[in-house]
């Protein structure tokens, strides 16, 4: 019996031992199978990826060809009659414009017409806008379009206004015009004058008074120590405009100075029509005292001193405005002439900035003794945003009494709009000066110049500029 038992056990743990071992194997074979269909669809798939890979493959130099043909669309809907297009290379030295914007690419079209990309900087945010300007033979502007707005949500208020600038031929002084979105139209005039001046400068396309104006320096300079002045108004502008008179003319002048140097040098540049006229000037004694000090060292023989007088008073006095706006630039010089001029005040002359600034100088009359005051007022957007006094004649209370606390009473007429008539008051029988600092009769001939600049500035925008 026990030898039976022992029979059992034996067959038993056999039979067991044998399924284990087919177990195994079985287990091996699935797993084979598993890892051959793996390989299969491996197989597969590889071979499917270098089909598709054959079938839709583009090479680099077809998805370069594709992404031209992509931009030449573009061009195509800013200049239609684009034909042959050939990029040309950017000019390093000007792809750059100063603050207003950089230029990206040009492409010349078979007819002698150009489209320029163009980034103009100055929209919402900081964020640029890029422009393509199409700009003919003639140096004219044919059309522009935005091709990319940044974050300008209002920038759909300016692009149906294509027929802005359109006809202009290309300028570095292009106004700003606005239909409610100021910065979508600022950035849109940057791109525009960036444009304008890479065509100027690099494809020679219509006049360029800057690089005649520096031709003419460097002509006029050849022979004299002055010859390798390097000429610049600004870090970011190379010149500025600064002068016109009622021909339209205008002037640009140029701040220089030499490395080791302690002299600078001005150069003024008067442009009649064609013909560029210099006026050299040099100042060592910095610009608090250029006025007296500076001396003529070298002009064109055909420049007047009536000039040459004209533009040390012009850099005089805009060098005055600097003194109490530190971010002021000229754009416009007006000298005004005895339409100006009434029996209470006159305006001297007016001065406007890049961004609409009006610098009024402007002379009040019946102060003490029969004399005068005359202040800048210096007006933005419609509302006097300073004012300062330059000189008075005879007025000693003035000096004594209003300069005093000058900071407190010129409140009087700062924040005001220019719409604000501004009351003087009458001294009483008694003698006294019953107006707010004791000095009544300045403070009348500072407040009939105050009004008078107000009365001048509303004509300008009234009359939708200056012409």
């Amino acid at each position: 019996m026990t030898q039976e038992v022992k029979d059992v056990a034996a067959e038993t743990a056999e039979t067991t031992a044998s399924n284990e071992k087919a177990m195994k194997r079985g287990t091996v074979l699935q797993a084979l199978k598993a890892i051959a269909v793996l390989v299969v669809i491996c197989l597969v798939c590889g071979a499917l990826l270098a089909l598709c890979n054959d079938i839709f493959y583009i090479s680099p130099e077809e998805r370069a060809r594709r992404e031209e043909a992509k931009i030449n669309a573009a061009l195509k809907e800013v200049y239609p009659n684009l034909e042959n297009p050939e990029t040309i290379k950017i000019n390093k030295n000007f792809e750059t414009y100063g603050a207003y914007g950089s230029v990206s690419k040009v492409v010349k079209s078979a007819d002698g017409a150009y489209i320029i990309a163009a980034k103009g900087n100055g929209g919402y945010g900081g964020v640029p806008i890029t422009v393509l300007i199409a700009i003919d033979p003639s140096a004219k502007i044919v059309a522009w379009k935005v091709s990319d707005a940044g974050q300008e949500t209002w920038m759909n208020l300016v692009e149906p206004y294509t027929e802005w600038y359109v006809g202009e031929q290309i300028s570095t002084d292009l106004p700003v015009l606005s239909a409610g979105a100021s910065y979508s139209s600022l950035a849109l005039n940057n791109a525009i004058k960036t444009a304008s001046y890479y065509a100027m400068n690099v494809l020679n396309l219509g006049s360029n008074p800057q690089k005649d104006a520096e031709d003419a320096i460097a002509a006029l300079l050849a022979d004299t120590d002055y010859a390798d002045y390097t000429f610049a108004v600004n870090s970011d502008l190379k010149y500025r405009a600064a002068l016109s008179d009622e021909n339209n003319a205008m002037s640009y002048f140029f701040v220089g100075s030499k490395e080791g140097a302690s002299e600078t040098l001005d150069a003024y540049v008067y442009n009649v029509e064609t013909e560029a006229k210099v006026v050299i000037l040099k100042g060592n004694l910095g610009y608090t005292a250029r006025h007296e000090q500076d001396a003529v060292i070298a002009k064109s023989e055909d420049i007047a001193d009536e000039l040459v007088t004209k533009v040390q008073d012009l850099n005089y006095y805009e060098f005055k405005i600097h003194t109490y706006l530190e971010d002021f630039r000229l754009a416009q010089y007006i000298a005004i002439t005895d339409g100006w001029n009434t029996d209470d005040a006159r305006i001297n002359s007016v001065f406007v900035g890049e961004d609409g600034t009006y610098v009024v100088n402007a002379t009040g009359k019946g102060g003490f003794a029969s004399g005068t005051v005359t202040v800048n007022v210096v007006i933005k957007d419609g509302v006097i945003t300073e004012l300062n006094v330059e000189s008075h004649e005879s007025q000693s209370y003035l000096s004594d009494h209003i300069l005093n606390i000058w900071d407190t009473f010129k409140m009087l007429f700062v924040g005001n709009s220019i719409d604000t008539k501004f009351d003087t008051t009458s001294p009483n029988d008694a003698g006294e000066t019953p107006g707010h600092t004791g000095a009544t009769y300045s403070e009348n001939a500072i407040i009939r110049a105050v009004n008078y600049a107000c009365e001048y500035v509303k004509s300008l925008t009234e009359q939708g500029g200056t012409n």
